[in-house]
């Protein structure tokens, strides 16, 4: 299998960009007032997904704390996908991205000039599947065995809807295949979608099965209670990381002072957050719409056991070498990344020297 090409041209990265709309009220462009005399520029666009495993930015959003900034115009794009997303960014048309592991791995394989500044998430993944398909896993053990039962069933493979190649729920999905021996191309249809998409699918019967993050798992299960978590990323490997948040490597080197600032507010929210469900619930619900996301089902998805916000990219490396190590062994990529080039640890370090309270606890 030939290396994912993330390069894309440019007619293409316009569609994605078309398709990431500013996000209105609260997310749309603001003014910001400087706190501090440092060098800034007069915009920034700030790139997202609509889950709860990035969710700090919402909470900065709405503590009025990213005025702390002193950019005048912030412009918030929501993207489906973290491909998209990363594709967008390798155009230089995203400045700070909260995305997944997957789209790090390919920036740091693909040489694009962007580091990770912070963690957002671990175990923030999980496979949810349908009575029909939980009822035969169960009672047909190892693995492979459920599948194939399925197939005999059901006169078909079983269908598992996931964001695009490389993404990060893909990737964890391939890696539980990898640790069970299902073949991926041949025992089970994986389905691309993107992430707005997963939860109509898995209620319309279209796919048997999705993995993804909060707040879809809770969203799906509200659909039908009968769908069923079949495994969490905790259980695959304990530790696996979620999410990063992704700064231009121009960013860093001409405004160093405001990204420093960034990763301090950064977390500080991840601390609000874990202080406070409830004001957890509520910035989500209201950031990625109460139609979306009702304030009673947000409240459920930030107490799941996918909901792990920490921001510490050093205890995250381990386990983010497993996962590129699965990517090299499928043969994603020719051989394996040394993680601490994708990480630019130098900011996180410098705000817990200033604020060690903002450390994370037992994560």
């Amino acid at each position: 299998m030939k290396p994912m090409a993330v390069f894309v041209s440019v007619v293409m990265v316009l569609c994605c960009l078309q398709a990431a709309q500013p996000v209105p009220g609260s997310s749309a462009v603001r003014l910001a007032m400087p706190a501090a005399d440092f060098p800034r520029p007069e915009q920034l666009t700030i790139a997202y997904l609509p889950v709860i495993f990035h969710a700090q930015v919402f909470g900065a959003q709405e503590q009025g704390w990213l005025d702390e900034l002193g950019v005048r115009h912030i412009e918030f794009l929501r993207f489906t996908s973290g491909i998209p997303l990363l594709q967008a960014m390798a155009a230089g048309q995203v400045d700070i991205a909260f995305d997944g592991i997957g789209p790090l791995l390919i920036a740091g394989h693909r040489g694009l000039p962007v580091k990770a500044v912070a963690a957002t998430s671990k175990d923030a993944l999980a496979l949810v599947a349908t009575e029909r398909f939980a009822g035969i896993y169960a009672a047909h053990q190892p693995p492979p065995t459920a599948f194939a039962a399925f197939a005999t069933q059901e006169g078909r493979k079983l269908k598992i809807g996931a964001p695009p190649r490389g993404a990060t729920p893909d990737v964890f999905l391939r890696m539980w295949f990898a640790s069970v021996g299902v073949d991926p191309e041949h025992d089970v249809t994986i389905v691309p979608m993107g992430g707005d998409q997963l939860v109509a699918a898995m209620a319309a019967g279209q796919v048997d099965g999705v993995v993804y993050g909060e707040p879809q798992i809770t969203l799906i299960q509200r659909a039908d209670p009968k769908f069923k978590v079949l495994l969490y990323g905790k259980d695959l490997v304990p530790g696996l990381p979620g999410g990063v948040v992704m700064v231009q490597q121009r960013l860093i080197d001409q405004y160093p002072a405001l990204v420093g600032q960034l990763v301090e507010i950064h977390l500080r929210a991840t601390k609000l957050f874990n202080a406070d469900k409830d004001v957890f619930a509520r910035t989500v619900s209201k950031a990625l719409g109460e139609q979306f996301l009702p304030l009673e089902v947000a409240q459920a998805a930030v107490r799941s056991p996918a909901t792990h916000m920490v921001t510490n990219l050093r205890a995250l490396v381990e386990t983010l070498a497993l996962y590129d190590a699965s990517e090299v062994k499928q043969g994603v990529w020719p051989t394996a990344l040394k993680i601490e080039d994708v990480f630019d640890l130098r900011f996180y370090d410098a705000v817990l020297q200033k604020h060690p309270e903002l450390a994370d606890e037992g994560k």
